[in-house]
């Protein structure tokens, strides 16, 4: 994975780290001395040994850390612990657009506008 690319992504272990990424950016790859500061990172791979019910085979100590923007917070994930078949490289992002007092009138006009850009969306009012 390329720094400042955009990544879908799997984990191996759901229920500590969370199923699914879809459209996060690689900031930075660390070894374990950086990457413990941001988080516990051999306690989360003890999880996930114990959730996936694999003893991870390689030393924590060595292995390889990502850290990817998700919602605006860095998170941590080892090598191990992303399904490696389940990596794509996207261009998509999914964003969250906040627009106050539009004028009741202009929302067709907005909707019929992102409907021509073929985005997939949803209004709230």
């Amino acid at each position: 994975m390329d720094i400042g690319q955009y990544y879908d992504f799997n984990t191996l272990a759901p229920t500590t780290l969370g199923l699914k990424y879809r459209g996060v950016k690689l900031i930075r790859t660390e070894l374990l001395g950086d990457a413990v500061t941001s988080m516990d990172v051999v306690t989360v791979n003890a999880s996930v040994s114990t959730e996936t019910g694999v003893k991870i085979p390689y030393d924590v100590n060595s292995a390889k850390f990502y850290i990817f923007e998700v919602n605006g917070n860095e998170m941590v994930f080892s090598e191990h612990w992303i399904d490696n078949n389940s990596i794509v490289e996207t261009s998509t992002k999914d964003i969250v657009v906040e627009i106050n007092d539009i004028n009741v009138t202009n929302i067709p006009v907005l909707e019929q506008m992102l409907a021509k850009m073929g985005l997939s969306f949803k209004i709230n009012q």
